[in-house]
């Protein structure tokens, strides 16, 4: 299955044989398995960190099942760049292993100290990222962080050229 960042980082391949996720959607959830991946990397701040968002979209609601790190951080020089064959390979094992429907549906950030961004943060990265094509009305940025000892997720999309608020629910077993 050829996903969107496979499209992003090498460039014009064939369409995958299934519809690309551009439906839209109202709020988002993420799914443990993501949340996991938020908690271990809040555990050790020191520098602007960022990942890879990956999932579905069913109905209405963005289903965020998986994240990863944009690579080690020696790849990775600034927050919104990440190793091509780090993130390739994962989003091809997550193919092989959940289904062809996951999609690399966005990118998650958060500040050194580990707590919650600011929306001014957000903004900054947001408009940086849409320069490069990284966010849209379908393609997210989750700002995650600590906020009064509890994680915290809000997301962001850009729509007709507008910063708007996506609802989050975190999910838990």
């Amino acid at each position: 299955m050829t996903s969107r960042l496979h499209r992003y980082l090498l460039g014009a391949l064939p369409l995958p044989s299934i519809p690309p996720h551009g439906a839209a959607f109202t709020s988002a959830t993420i799914e443990p398995a993501a949340l996991s991946t938020f908690r271990s990397q809040l555990d050790t701040p020191g520098w602007w960190t960022m990942g890879n968002l990956f999932g579905h979209i069913a109905d209405d609601v963005l289903h965020i099942t998986h994240a990863s790190i944009g690579g080690y951080p020696v790849w990775r020089p600034l927050p919104l760049t990440g190793d091509d064959h780090y993130q390739l390979g994962y989003i091809d094992a997550l193919q092989s292993t959940v289904g062809p429907h996951i999609d690399w549906t966005g990118h998650w950030i958060t500040r050194p100290d580990a707590q919650l961004p600011t929306i001014a943060d957000s903004s900054h990265w947001l408009q940086a990222g849409a320069g490069q094509g990284l966010f849209s009305a379908v393609h997210v940025l989750f700002a995650v962080g600590f906020f009064d000892h509890r994680l915290e997720v809000e997301g962001y999309r850009i729509v007709d050229g507008r910063i708007e608020m996506l609802p989050v629910q975190l999910s838990v077993d």
